[in-house]
């Protein structure tokens, strides 16, 4: 059996990768790429986005992943209109029931839920890594970010930006002696980027739907073993209670002492490696009933 999986080269897509190795350890063939060219494979792996394929020729099938809400502008319009025009595959996969809910099918497609994972990387211990910065961060540009950063770069914290920034965050800090832009780097080198910090900033807008899903570089951080600052929204509290762990809240941050006197509780995270979370997922057998359901 030959299983393409999709990629897009402008996402982070940590779970392409975990579903290449738990299918090639489970005997199966695997292609990621961006496109299908010479080869015809049995099934189709999908991060949507929008397309007006539904690959209704059925020569292989089809599987499309959901893995967050639309994001603003206009989540809800957005949403519908992938409900809508993205095609009928042969099954979908959701993040978790909020994504799912979101979207509103409501049709007979089989699906699962497969939560965020965690590659074994963030957990191996790097004897070599000497710490270097005292905080990442790691991920997107939201609104608000610059403040979270102006305000820790006050109290001469070393801070590495890993990601895609704009001109202006750029321009903010690029004659300031405590902060580093890496830019994007390959997935193979963030682990050992992670273990070269103290503390994890994870910076999320309070806002619809980003407040509900789960940050997935949260748990990249908490696998890593660094303490987490964050601002206040209800994933991160709801997170915080299911794991008994305690974290820094950013408004609450007075001086460098309070960062480094707080006591961080950092939650083991292991039971979300990603073979448990497929095994838990049922992914082979879900995979098996998507190929055969042409």
């Amino acid at each position: 059996m030959l299983i393409h999986i999709n990629l897009n080269t402008s996402s982070y897509l940590p779970e392409a990768y975990a579903y290449r190795d738990y299918l090639v350890s489970n005997n199966y063939d695997v292609i990621l790429s961006e496109s299908i060219k010479s080869y015809k494979p049995d099934l189709i792996i999908k991060f949507l986005g929008f397309t007006l394929n539904s690959h209704s020729d059925k020569k292989f099938s089809i599987i499309h992943e959901y893995s967050s809400s639309s994001v603003p502008p206009f989540p809800h319009f957005k949403n519908y209109i992938k409900k809508t025009f993205n095609g009928k595959p042969n099954g979908r996969i959701f993040l978790n029931s909020f994504v799912k809910n979101s979207f509103g099918f409501n049709d007979n497609v089989p699906f699962i839920y497969r939560d965020m994972g965690i590659d074994t990387s963030f957990f191996e211990i790097d004897e070599k890594c000497s710490l270097k910065y005292d905080v990442i961060y790691c991920g997107f540009e939201h609104i608000g970010l610059k403040s979270a950063l102006l305000k820790l770069v006050n109290f001469k914290l070393k801070i590495v930006l890993v990601g895609n920034f704009s001109t202006d965050l750029h321009n903010t800090f690029k004659s300031n002696i405590y902060v580093t832009f890496l830019g994007r780097l390959n997935r193979n080198d963030l682990a050992s980027i992670y273990k070269s910090c103290r503390y994890g900033l994870n910076y999320t807008p309070d806002i619809f739907p980003f407040n509900s899903q789960t940050s997935t570089k949260t748990l990249e951080y908490c696998a890593a073993g660094l303490g987490i600052i964050s601002n206040k929204y209800s994933w991160i509290e709801n997170f915080m209670k299911d794991r008994n762990c305690n974290f820094l809240w950013l408004d609450n941050i007075l001086s460098r002492d309070y960062i480094e006197n707080f006591e961080f509780t950092t939650p083991n995270l292991e039971d979300l490696k990603w073979d448990l979370i497929l095994k838990k997922a049922d992914f082979i057998k879900f995979i098996d009933q998507c190929i055969f359901d042409k």
